[in-house]
């Protein structure tokens, strides 16, 4: 069962690489506010291609390693419906990654979004119901995994935000702390199942 301490894993890295590109892209476009194109120039800059191949392959990772994780309690608790919200969320997951880096490697002017608006919304929307689920799957190992509850619970709520769009920001910042704690939440299964 080490895909429980991988999953975790998996999210701490995930996290800590996203931080770091976040940071990133502030220290170079923060000297350039008010100056579209020195900030599209900026931005471009960090996109390099083989920045772009290392973000999807870390995200794909991730994606990969979660879903194992989640597999594995689906699984050992038979619980259908966590095995099937898992496989959805890591496949849009991916192809998110996919959809959403790709074209930045051919872009001239990367803060131009007009073209994925209808993208973004749909998969916040679908990954919302997807994240809702999960929540629910969750909440019914609750007795059996220590943090099943607290993780259902926030994901059940981080998918309701998603799926209104005009919350999502508040979303956003409930699946960043929902992280941690799902992280922690593998660990302890792995502890738990003595991987």
């Amino acid at each position: 069962m080490k895909s429980l301490r991988n999953a975790g894993i998996a999210i701490l890295v995930g996290l800590i690489f996203g931080a770091v590109s976040f940071v990133r892209v502030l220290i170079k476009i923060i000297p350039q506010l008010g100056n579209e194109q020195a900030i599209n120039e900026s931005i471009s800059s960090l996109m390099s291609a083989p920045l772009v191949v290392v973000g999807l392959i870390i995200s794909i990772t991730v994606a990969i390693l979660v879903l194992q994780g989640f597999l594995k309690l689906g699984k050992k608790f038979n619980n259908n419906l966590l095995i099937k919200v898992s496989w959805l969320i890591a496949i849009l997951s991916i192809a998110n990654s996919l959809i959403s880096n790709i074209p930045l490697l051919n872009s001239n002017n990367p803060l131009d979004i007009t073209g994925n608006t209808k993208f973004a919304i749909g998969f916040l929307v679908l990954y919302g119901i997807l994240t809702l689920l999960l929540g629910v799957s969750l909440l019914k190992i609750k007795q059996k995994i220590k943090l099943a509850k607290p993780v259902g619970i926030l994901n059940i709520i981080i998918g309701a935000a998603f799926i209104t769009f005009i919350l999502s920001p508040i979303g956003f910042l409930i699946y960043l702390v929902n992280l941690i704690i799902t992280s922690v939440m593998f660990f302890k299964a792995s502890k738990q199942f003595k991987e």
